[in-house]
């Protein structure tokens, strides 16, 4: 037979517990989760947002600028257009001596920066002279301007060329009717 105090006693087996996690770490991790995760997605947010930024804003400043330099070739242009019409009213005034026509001319286009001569065609085309600021490096003048830029000139009151480069800058043929008492040369 068994004694009592076998029976009594039932033996306990020890249960496996799973480790403790302390409700202050449980806290940190989800503070950290919480807090790290949304940080590089804002970062990225924020990064995209300055580069669109910064193209709109460099489009602008391109757009602006570009702005600026068509407004000075404009003003550019039509300073050597008045130019070109002026000397062509001096040198077509038959009350003028013709001396003191090429000098006032001569002077006119020195007064004008971006234009350092005026070449001078007839009707049909034919170079007649060149009136060119004193020491001038300009390029030889087409002998012959062309039919299409006398037309244009007739009609419109002004033509333009296709631009050119030279050493020492670009260069743009304005071709400018000259008129005689109201009326185109012809």
């Amino acid at each position: 037979m068994a004694s009592d105090s076998e029976t009594k006693t039932p033996t306990k087996t020890p249960v496996a517990r799973a480790p403790s996690f302390p409700l202050r770490r449980k806290l940190t991790l989800l503070t950290a989760a919480i807090t790290l995760i949304p940080i590089p997605l804002a970062g990225g947010v924020l990064v995209h947002e300055a580069k669109v930024a910064l193209e709109e804003a460099a489009e602008s400043f391109q757009l602006a600028l570009i702005g600026d330099i068509a407004g000075s070739l404009r003003n550019q242009l039509t300073s050597a257009q008045d130019a070109i019409d002026s000397v062509g009213r001096l040198l077509m005034n038959p009350e003028l001596p013709e001396e003191h026509a090429i000098r006032a001319a001569m002077q006119t286009i020195e007064g004008v920066a971006g234009l350092d001569h005026v070449a001078i065609y007839d009707v049909d085309g034919a170079l007649i002279d060149v009136v060119r600021e004193s020491g001038a490096d300009i390029p030889e003048s087409e002998a012959e301007l062309s039919a299409e830029l006398r037309t244009t000139a007739y009609q419109d009151g002004t033509a333009i060329g296709s631009p050119t480069a030279a050493d020492y800058g670009a260069r743009l043929l304005v071709v400018v009717p000259l008129r005689d008492a109201g009326q185109a040369a012809r």
